[in-house]
């Protein structure tokens, strides 16, 4: 990893690490902007998801599971407990991140402007005026100072992500974002919403997809037409992509660069 106004993956390597016994690496070019990590279910996605917290110290070790073996270079003063933000596992639970504790963030209103910025960008919500955080939590309110409640489930996704972007923005100005399962159970329409913020408000981006996630088109009518897949969403917003497959055999999993 190298730290230059942030920090940018630059490769995992892993040997005899779970299910990926051969020495292999993933290679997250300066060139690409996002890098997507596909494969079945139980494939190894969320295993190379703990490996990167692994390598950075985020993740223990389980000596058990034959004896990982996880190279990653990095400066130890910018790893702590705050790097939290630069992961996210199962992109569902989104929607809970403002259950934490934002009491330490109260003066910083950079993050609150982000969090606004993005906001009015993204989300339309009638009436939406002013982020602000109350008893530790962050909410919105309208232009009377009267606070918002019981938002629209779209919304109240978005407004997660945004504030997972703002924090990550603050604390690590053009760093890496790391999620598994982003488009998990959320709505073709969310997802499109998810994508453009996430490909417009992060500088390296890491998805890790199921195959049905990322590639499965539904009918959207009767009249049999077709809705994009989240690849094709992507595409479309004309990103360089760098795309590796996960592929099983026998219980051992290799990862493969997709052309």
């Amino acid at each position: 990893m190298q730290q230059t106004n942030g920090m940018r993956l630059e490769k995992l390597e892993l040997s005899n690490f779970a299910q990926f016994n051969e020495k292999q690496k993933i290679e997250f070019s300066d060139d690409n902007k996002i890098t997507i990590i596909q494969g079945r279910n139980s494939s190894g996605k969320t295993t190379l998801f703990k490996a990167m917290r692994a390598g950075l110290g985020l993740e223990k070790q389980d000596e058990e599971d034959g004896q990982p073996q996880l190279k990653c270079n990095f400066d130890p003063a910018v790893i702590n407990n705050e790097n939290e933000f630069l992961f996210f596992q199962d992109g569902e639970r989104l929607r809970h991140i403002q259950g934490i504790d934002f009491s330490k963030f109260e003066n910083n209103l950079e993050i609150i402007k982000e969090v606004e910025v993005l906001l009015l960008k993204h989300v339309d919500i009638e009436a939406f005026r002013k982020v602000t955080i109350h008893t530790g939590k962050l909410v919105i309110s309208d232009e009377h100072g009267r606070v918002r409640m019981g938002l629209a489930m779209n919304d109240q996704f978005i407004l997660s992500m945004c504030v997972l972007i703002a924090l990550r923005k603050t604390l690590f100005p053009n760093s890496f974002l790391v999620i598994d399962a982003p488009f998990h159970n959320i709505s073709q329409e969310l997802k499109q919403s998810v994508c453009k913020l996430l490909l417009e408000n992060v500088s390296q981006l890491i998805l890790l997809v199921s195959d049905t996630e990322y590639e499965c088109r539904m009918l959207k009518d009767e009249f049999g037409e077709v809705t994009d897949s989240a690849r094709d969403m992507i595409n479309n917003l004309n990103p360089a992509v760098s795309e590796y497959r996960l592929v099983t055999n026998e219980n051992k999993t290799k990862i493969e660069k997709r052309l």
